[in-house]
């Protein structure tokens, strides 16, 4: 709870123009409509799978790791991970709801809407 504090009052206060409600809402409605953009940190065995659902559930997964081998493997639709079959991966990748970057700098896919730190 302290972190959660400590951060509240780091953070930089709001601009006066922001309308909260109206951006609840339009999150809301883009994630109704599986238009929400979904980042994912880490691609272990948390991250992976958490991106896998978010696909397999129609939205756009953007994945981040450090691991450039992890990244190759996944954009190539191949499992690094033993439980999960690498044709699952493909399908994925085949869908285009997918990609696998290490920076996310390198992320030019539009704004990401959610991003789950796994």
């Amino acid at each position: 709870m302290q972190q959660l504090l400590a951060w509240q009052e780091a953070a930089p206060p709001l601009p006066l123009d922001v309308d909260v409600e109206t951006d609840v809402e339009t999150l809301y409605r883009r994630i109704l409509a599986r238009e929400a953009k979904i980042g994912v940190v880490g691609l272990g065995y948390v991250g992976l799978p958490l991106a896998m659902a978010a696909v397999a559930n129609g939205f756009t997964a953007i994945g981040l790791d450090i691991d450039p081998e992890k990244i190759e493997w996944l954009n190539e639709g191949r499992s690094y991970i033993h439980h999960i079959p690498g044709d699952r991966i493909a399908a994925m990748v085949a869908t285009g709801r997918f990609r696998a970057h290490m920076h996310v700098a390198l992320v030019n896919d539009g704004p990401v809407t959610l991003v789950l730190d796994a």
